[in-house]
C-alpha cells in the first residue's frame, strides 16, 4: 500500500539450531542428552539428506551446509535456512575422477603463493581461486576454490562433516583455529579421527 511502504513476510522458526543441540550435547546437558538420543539425531539426519536431495533434483546445491543453518523444531521437523550461497548443480561425471584434481591442488598448495590467491568472500562467485561458505564444512575441492568442480557431491561432503558432528560432537577440524590452515586441513583431509 502507498501509505504502508514495502514489506514482506517469513515463516517464524521456532525450536533450536542443530548447532546450539551439539554444543548442549557436548556439555551432557540431561535434558538434551534424554531427548536427542542417537536414533533421534539420525532420524534429523535423514530429513536433513530428505531436503538436500530435493534441491539437487531442482538443479541446486546449498554450498554453506553447517549446523548452524539447520533449524529443528519442537516435533522434529527440520528446516535447512541460509540459501545464499545457492549455485546451479553440475551433474557429477562417473569418468571424471576427483583424484587426480587433488593431487594437482596439493601440488599447488606446497607453494605459499598459492596461499595467496584464495580469497574467502561473503559474494557469490563463479571463478575459481574465490571461496565461499564455512571452511571446516568444505569439500576438499571447494576448500581449493576449484568453483568449477563443484557438484552435488560439495554438499554431500558437508552433509558427512555434520553426521561426525552428530555422532561425536565434535567438528573434524576443531583441533585447527587458523582459517588458512583449515583450508589444508580440508584440502588434505587432515582431520580428527572419531
Amino acid at each position: 500500500s502507498p501509505t504502508m511502504g514495502f514489506y514482506f513476510t517469513m515463516k517464524r522458526l521456532r525450536g533450536d539450531s542443530l548447532r546450539h543441540i551439539i554444543n548442549e550435547l557436548a556439555q551432557r546437558n540431561p535434558a538434551y542428552t534424554r531427548e536427542y538420543t542417537h536414533a533421534k539425531l539420525l532420524a534429523i539426519f535423514i530429513k536433513i539428506c530428505q531436503g538436500i536431495a530435493y534441491a539437487h533434483s531442482k538443479g541446486i546445491m546449498h554450498r554453506d551446509l553447517k549446523p548452524e543453518n539447520i533449524r529443528v523444531g519442537s516435533y522434529g521437523e527440520v528446516t535447512i535456512i541460509d540459501w545464499g550461497l545457492v549455485r546451479k548443480v553440475n551433474a557429477p561425471t562417473p569418468t571424471k575422477h576427483y583424484a587426480s584434481a587433488v593431487q594437482r591442488l596439493t601440488a599447488r598448495q606446497a607453494s605459499a603463493s598459492f596461499q595467496g590467491q584464495i580469497k574467502l568472500t561473503t559474494t557469490n562467485p563463479t571463478l575459481n581461486g574465490q571461496l565461499t561458505g564455512t571452511p571446516r564444512y568444505m569439500s576438499p575441492e571447494q576448500a581449493g576454490g576449484q568453483i568449477s568442480e563443484l557438484d552435488a557431491r560439495t554438499d554431500i561432503y558437508s552433509l558427512g562433516v555434520i553426521l561426525y558432528e552428530l555422532l561425536t560432537y565434535v567438528n573434524p577440524f576443531a583441533d585447527v583455529t587458523v582459517e588458512d590452515d583449515i583450508i589444508n586441513a580440508v584440502t588434505n583431509s587432515e582431520f580428527r579421527r572419531p
